[in-house]
């Protein structure tokens, strides 16, 4: 499957993919620091910087076959911890650029092209304006011609990676073809999903005005934009954790983001998918 990656980051979303076995053939990020990254791991695959002005012509010029279109649009207007602005924010309205690219690529291929489109973001899209922008973003991706939506919410600690990061994923079939293919359901989570547990005495936790908040025991809490991770145990004296360390709580490899300063990386990380959990998506759609 050949992927289209809109609001890239620094291919968190892409790598786990291609672990999956997927392919990615453009990518579309506007962050520079974040470009950097993404040129150093995809030398060769086609890149553009501002969503609003890519088109599905000059995408399918580049890459005529796009079967898989993975995008996380801005979660800062749809997440519990903002303004809840919803779709109608600065950045969350962004959702319409990725779904005017989505259509002019049907267009541009006679529906041909995509024929999937994964769509990642907080939880909390879900209860945005009472539920009203969630509701509005299925009523999108059926206009553009969605046989079936499917959606649910995936916490990265059942993954492998001790992070709690609950995510939603909808997945849009646009192809009759693929979607009679489909198992039902599409995204088999079930309660084996379970992460294990251990008692090493470890707890993290974020600081804000020089207090210590939002404990959690055993297992990483969310890693943010703004903020940055702690660490505290029997034997390990409170400090930050290091931007390789939360790396790893994304399931990225060792370094990914290196060669920048400390504070983009933190960044990177706290916007960037949980690699594993798009594997795992990647694996239950690579036959379809």
């Amino acid at each position: 499957m050949k992927v289209l990656s809109l609001f890239s980051g620094v291919g968190g979303f892409d790598m786990g993919l291609e672990n999956a076995g997927m392919e990615t053939v453009f990518q579309c990020e506007w962050d520079k620091h974040c470009r950097t990254i993404l040129d150093r791991h995809w030398p060769d695959v086609p890149k553009w910087d501002d969503v609003s002005t890519l088109t599905g012509e000059h995408i399918l010029a580049h890459a005529p076959v796009i079967d898989v279109v993975a995008w996380g649009s801005p979660c800062q207007d749809l997440s519990t911890t903002g303004k809840r602005a919803g779709l109608d924010g600065n950045k969350s309205a962004l959702f319409y650029e990725g779904m005017r690219i989505i259509n002019e690529l049907r267009e541009a291929s006679n529906g041909k092209y995509p024929r999937i489109s994964i769509w990642e973001n907080v939880a909390g899209a879900l209860s945005s304006n009472n539920g009203a922008d969630f509701g509005q973003i299925l009523y999108e991706m059926d206009e553009a011609g969605a046989c079936f939506s499917e959606w649910t919410v995936l916490d990265a600690q059942h993954f492998g990676i001790p992070q709690r990061r609950r995510r939603i994923y909808l997945l849009s079939v646009f192809n009759t073809a693929t979607a009679n293919r489909c198992p039902d359901p599409l995204l088999p989570v079930s309660e084996s999903l379970r992460r294990n547990e251990t008692e090493n005495g470890y707890f993290t936790f974020y600081t804000s005005q020089g207090k210590r908040d939002q404990y959690t025991k055993n297992i990483c809490t969310t890693l943010k934009v703004a903020g940055i991770a702690c660490i505290v145990g029997n034997d390990i004296a409170p400090r930050k954790l290091t931007p390789l360390e939360s790396e790893r709580l994304m399931g990225w490899p060792d370094n990914w983001t290196q060669g920048q300063a400390d504070t983009h990386r933190y960044k990177q990380c706290g916007n960037g998918v949980a690699s594993p959990v798009a594997q795992w998506i990647g694996e239950q759609l690579i036959n379809l």
